[in-house]
């Protein structure tokens, strides 16, 4: 079957519509074609205050499978402006906001700490202790393995506090990396992004 010449570019523009609507569905990061998929954000990992060197190394090679720009900078000591006195910790809510604006068009910035660090909550008179805090979304968040039981599972902390930078909430699939932590550590019943997650990540492109 032929078509005349004057309907061809809008037998073209017809099939790039249909693509997209196929493109709508929840794997549609797996059915775009890499060149066409946005670039995932560059990552700048900030070792703060007690931050081991081999800490920082096994977190950019992990992190690397995910982001193909991936950079420690030179280690920094903790802001002053985050101390908390009252609970001797650093409050990671002051430290994203000093690291957000920091960062430069297309980077997030992911401080890494073995120090102890805390966040506020409405209606409870002193901060508690976290594990990890991100801007939903946004330029910054910050990881500590002070609170993992099990330092393997330091990664899963670190990719949950990212995928709050990409926009995700918390999730309620109990086995999904954006559980929320409400003071436990489920790190290692946590395996992988559910399949509503990873969509959205997909179109944003990280490469999981």
């Amino acid at each position: 079957m032929s078509f005349p010449r004057k309907q061809l570019p809008r037998l073209a523009i017809l099939s790039i519509i249909l693509l997209m609507q196929a493109c709508d569905g929840p794997n549609a990061g797996d059915l775009l074609p890499r060149t066409a998929r946005p670039l995932p954000p560059a990552i700048r990992i900030l070792p703060l205050g007690h931050a081991p060197k081999a800490l920082m190394e096994r977190t950019a090679e992990d992190l690397r499978k995910v982001f193909p720009d991936v950079r420690i900078l030179p280690t920094e000591p903790m802001p002053a402006i985050a101390w908390y006195k009252p609970n001797r910790r650093w409050r990671a809510d002051t430290l994203i906001h000093w690291m957000g604006k920091r960062a430069a068009a297309g980077e997030v910035f992911l401080g890494i700490t073995t120090d102890d660090i805390s966040a506020a909550k409405e209606g409870v008179a002193q901060d508690f202790g976290i594990m990890g805090l991100g801007q939903k979304p946004g330029l910054a968040c910050v990881a500590s393995n002070r609170r993992v039981h099990d330092k393997s599972q330091f990664p899963k902390i670190v990719i949950h506090e990212l995928g709050h930078t990409a926009g995700l909430p918390h999730c309620s699939a109990p086995r999904c990396l954006m559980r929320a932590a409400n003071g436990k550590d489920h790190t290692r019943q946590i395996d992988a992004f559910c399949e509503s997650c990873r969509s959205v990540l997909l179109r944003k492109g990280w490469r999981i």
